[in-house]
């Protein structure tokens, strides 16, 4: 926003917002016609402007005129990231820790897609219900300056294990062999364990 004081702009005037930097080089420069003696003149630093500290004045071309000086504060463009990043699907119930590795932001506002949000660096979030959710961190230097990911997380039951044994006694020595019926629900992976030095991984395993 500019003010005048004194001083009446003429036809064909430019008033031209210019950026500098400590050394006095002109970095950018934003030009606009008008005449009016207070009003708001827009400029939008242009993108590869490096991070710093530039000088701003408003300068008018009809009379010639330059305003005194703001600081303008130039900061990197926030990069948004976390993880995890792969294998995202979880247990009902379990906390799900997510690690902040956003680059170049000093704000953050996650969305969970239940309803819930955090404001920490690196929040753990606990799903009560299954469901496909899209997480969605912000990572901000300012209000107008942000960058923003989304992830897909999975929440499925909690499985339940259970299985069934045929025969459910062995005459020795004739019979040896016992099989095993698998009959879990909500797992996608085994984990047997036959108390006997033998394990198996397969869905419906038999044993000797």
């Amino acid at each position: 926003d500019y003010t005048s004081v004194g001083i009446t702009f003429a036809a064909g005037n430019t008033f031209t917002v210019e950026g500098r930097d400590a050394g006095g080089n002109l970095v950018f420069s934003c030009p606009a016609a008008g005449t009016a003696p207070a009003g708001t003149l827009t400029c939008t630093v242009p993108a590869g402007t490096a991070p710093g500290t530039y000088s701003v004045q408003v300068v008018s071309s009809n009379p010639a005129y330059t305003s005194g000086s703001l600081t303008l504060t130039v900061s990197a463009s926030p990069v948004a990231d976390f993880a995890p990043d792969a294998n995202l699907r979880f247990c009902v119930g379990a906390p799900i820790a997510f690690t902040n590795r956003s680059q170049n932001a000093t704000q953050f506002v996650w969305d969970f897609g239940d309803g819930s949000t955090s404001t920490d660096r690196d929040p753990t979030h606990t799903y009560t219900q299954p469901g496909t959710y899209t997480v969605t961190l912000t990572a901000r230097v300012s209000a107008t300056c942000s960058d923003q990911l989304q992830r897909v997380v999975e929440v499925v039951p909690l499985p339940v294990a259970s299985f069934t044994v045929q025969p459910p006694t062995l005459t020795l020595p004739d019979e040896t062999t016992i099989t095993l019926t698998n009959t879990s629900t909500g797992a996608a992976s085994y984990q047997w364990d036959f108390g006997n030095g033998q394990t198996s991984t397969e869905a419906n395993p038999s044993v000797d």
